[in-house]
């Protein structure tokens, strides 16, 4: 039996309970508990996997309700049929995740519209209530994906929610390899370390590579050039802003997500 006190199995439950504070901290399929600073600071290297296993779920679901329709001996492939599908499965992500990246683009979407800057767009990001333009932002935020992931069912070529997930959650490690986090930014302090480069640039080649593997190749372009746009235009504003917070990461994550989604129903 091993010794609890042998470095490899130090280093293995380190790295357990690093993943259990990701699964807990982005979804609800972590145990709810209260998570130590080591563990937390070690989270952020199990994002993408958590994106891979968020993209997996999220498929077997909609795999689950095509299989239910077909025994039910509903009309399969239908228009309506894909978009009520695509509806369950989007309301199925804001559930598991707790909305977390939604709420992050309605944040980001009610500060830069109001025009805010310094400590009043800090104001804005921290304030719980739905403006207009965050009220917008969301809007369109959900019927891009609504609209997405239908038209990714009906041509039955859903799977493509795994790379994107996976996509999503690489993303939410940019902002801490190029800027450092806001002074008031608990999550930005956590993302924020001196390997945050590393990290980033370790689970950006080979997610960029399976989904080149798994999606169509002018999908895969058109999608890479929406994530550089919005890396670039998320980093200088947050840049302009004192730094990033965690509804700039979340906003990206969500931003790349959707655009392999978009890309992929598109020219898939």
């Amino acid at each position: 039996m091993p010794d609890s006190r042998d470095p490899a199995t130090i280093i293995l439950k380190k790295q357990f309970r690093s993943a259990q504070a990701a699964f807990s901290f982005l979804t609800r399929l972590g145990p709810a508990r209260i998570y130590d600073n080591a563990e937390m600071l070690g989270c952020p290297a199990w994002f993408p996997i958590v994106g891979i296993t968020m993209g997996t779920l999220l498929w077997f679901f909609t795999s689950c309700i095509s299989l239910l329709s077909t025994l039910c001996g509903a009309a399969a492939g239908g228009t309506l049929d894909a978009l009520l599908t695509a509806l369950l499965v989007i309301a199925a992500d804001i559930w598991l995740t707790r909305g977390l990246h939604y709420d992050a683009v309605a944040d980001v979407c009610d500060a830069m519209g109001a025009g805010a800057h310094g400590s009043r767009f800090a104001e804005i990001l921290k304030d719980s209530r739905l403006g207009a333009f965050g009220a917008m932002g969301l809007a369109v935020a959900i019927l891009a994906r609504l609209l997405s992931v239908a038209a990714l069912i009906h041509k039955d070529i859903a799977v493509a929610l795994i790379p994107a997930c996976c996509i999503g959650r690489v993303f939410l490690l940019l902002l801490p390899a190029f800027l450092e986090p806001a002074p008031y930014s608990v999550l930005g302090e956590m993302l924020h370390s001196p390997n945050a480069s590393k990290r980033f640039w370790t689970w950006a080649f080979p997610s960029a590579a399976y989904a080149a593997l798994t999606i169509a190749p002018p999908a895969f372009a058109a999608a890479s050039a929406a994530c550089v746009f919005f890396s670039v235009f998320l980093t200088r504003t947050a840049a302009r802003q004192e730094g990033y917070n965690g509804d700039f990461a979340g906003a990206l994550c969500l931003a790349c997500e959707s655009s392999f989604l978009f890309f992929t129903a598109l020219l898939g």
